[in-house]
C-alpha cells in the first residue's frame, strides 16, 4: 500500500496503524515560504503563542494541594466516547478537535487513550507497540482499581524535543487499554508526579462497545461492501466483513487524523502539495487528481494502480473540516480498482462529526 511518510508516537496499540509527526509537514511554495504548520506537540509551544513566564502562577495552580502530592489540582471525570474508559485529567484539559486525546495547552501536556479487545496478543501488541524505542526509566506491576496493570515512565526523542511518558496498559477482560500522558522531559520534576496521579484514576468499563468513530469523533459512509472494524478504538477502518483486512489486497479504508495546521484561505491551493509528502505512491499513467469541495469540506485526492507487486489500486485523501485535518486511504488489489476506487472518492466526501 500507499507509503506513509507522517509520524506520530503518541500511541502504538492494537496493531492499529498509528500517525507520525516526528517532522513538521511542510509544503513551500517555489520561492514563497508558505507552510503547512504541524500542530505542537506536547511539551512545544506554538510559535504564534507568546513565550510563557516560568515563574508566573497559572490560574489554575493557585489553590493549595492537599499533602503536596501533586502540583496541580485534577479536573471532574472525564469519559472517552468508544473507549469504555474514563480518568480525572488534570484541570483545565481540553478534548482535541478529534481523537481519544486530551490537551492543556497552558501546561503543554497530552493524555492519549486507546482500546482494542481481543486475547492476549491483542494486550501484547499495546505493550510493545508502547515501548518502542523509548527509554525506560520506571517500571512496575500494579493494580488500577482492582485491574492488573504495567505502569511505565519512560522517555523518547520526538523531533528536537525529548519527551517524558507516563503511561499504563490494564487488561480487564478481553479489553485492553492503555492511557499515555505525555509532556517535555525538562519539565519532568514538576509534571511527573502530576501525570502519574492522573493516569492512575483511570476506570474501566468493558461493558461499553469499542467505536472507533465515537473515539475519532468523525466518520464516513463507506456505502456498500464496506463494514466499521470494532477491534480497536484507534484509527477508523472499514473492511469487507467487519474484521481487522487479513491481508494487502483486501478492499479496505482507513480514516485517521493529521496533527497539521493550514489556513483555511490556503487549503485548496496546498492540499495537493501536502497530500504528495504524506503519502508517496509509486504509481503508473493512471493516476487521477481531484479536488475535495462542498459544504464543510475542502480538500484533495489522488488515485492509482502501483506498478510494484502486489499491484494495488490506491487511493488517497487530505480532507479538512474545521480546525481538523484527516487522511483518508483506500486500497484493493489492482483488478478491483474499477469497482472500488469510485466507492473510495465516493466516501472521502461523507467525511462528517460524529455527536460524543
Amino acid at each position: 500500500m500507499a507509503a506513509l511518510v507522517i509520524a506520530h508516537a503518541l500511541v502504538a496499540c492494537g496493531g492499529a496503524r498509528p500517525i507520525q509527526d516526528g517532522d513538521a509537514v511542510a509544503a513551500d511554495e517555489e520561492g514563497g515560504g508558505r507552510r503547512a504548520r504541524r500542530a505542537p506537540r506536547a511539551g512545544e509551544r506554538s510559535d504564534e503563542e507568546p513565550e510563557e513566564d516560568a515563574e508566573a502562577p497559572a490560574e489554575d495552580d493557585e489553590e493549595p494541594i492537599a499533602e503536596g502530592e501533586v502540583d496541580f489540582p485534577l479536573g471532574e471525570r472525564v469519559t472517552i466516547p468508544g473507549t469504555g474508559v474514563s480518568l480525572e485529567p488534570p484541570r483545565g484539559t481540553e478534548r482535541s478537535a478529534s481523537g481519544s486525546t486530551l490537551v492543556h495547552p497552558r501546561r503543554r501536556l497530552q493524555i492519549v487513550i486507546a482500546a482494542a479487545e481481543g486475547d492476549l496478543s491483542v494486550h501484547q501488541q499495546f505493550r510493545s507497540g508502547l515501548r518502542a524505542s523509548a527509554e525506560e526509566l520506571e517500571s512496575e506491576e500494579i493494580q488500577v482499581n482492582g485491574v492488573p496493570a504495567t505502569l511505565v515512565i519512560d522517555r523518547m526523542e520526538q523531533g528536537q524535543t525529548q519527551l517524558e511518558r507516563v503511561w499504563i496498559v490494564a487488561r480487564q477482560g478481553t479489553r485492553s487499554v492503555a492511557v499515555m500522558g505525555l509532556y517535555a522531559a525538562n519539565r519532568s520534576e514538576q509534571m511527573r508526579a502530576y501525570l502519574r496521579t492522573s493516569v492512575l484514576t483511570t476506570q474501566i468499563d468493558a461493558a461499553v462497545a469499542i467505536d472507533p468513530e465515537a473515539a475519532l469523533g468523525y466518520r464516513i459512509d463507506p456505502g456498500t461492501g464496506l463494514q466499521l472494524v470494532r477491534a480497536a478504538s484507534t484509527n477508523v477502518t472499514y473492511s469487507t466483513d467487519g474484521q481487522p483486512p487479513p491481508g494487502v489486497g483486501q478492499p479496505m479504508m482507513l480514516l485517521m487524523p493529521l496533527p497539521i495546521d493550514v489556513p483555511a484561505t490556503e487549503r485548496t491551493e496546498l492540499c495537493p502539495q501536502i497530500l504528495g509528502q504524506l503519502v508517496q505512491l509509486s504509481g503508473g499513467p493512471d493516476l487521477q487528481q481531484g479536488t475535495i469541495e462542498g459544504g464543510e469540506l475542502t480538500g484533495c485526492d489522488r488515485s492509482v494502480t502501483t506498478t510494484e507487486d502486489p499491484r494495488l489500486a490506491t487511493y488517497t485523501a487530505l480532507v479538512f473540516r474545521g480546525d481538523a485535518a484527516f487522511m483518508i486511504l483506500g486500497s484493493t488489489e489492482a483488478s478491483g480498482g474499477t469497482r472500488w476506487l469510485p466507492r473510495f472518492r465516493a466516501a472521502a466526501r461523507t467525511l462528517a462529526p460524529v455527536t460524543r
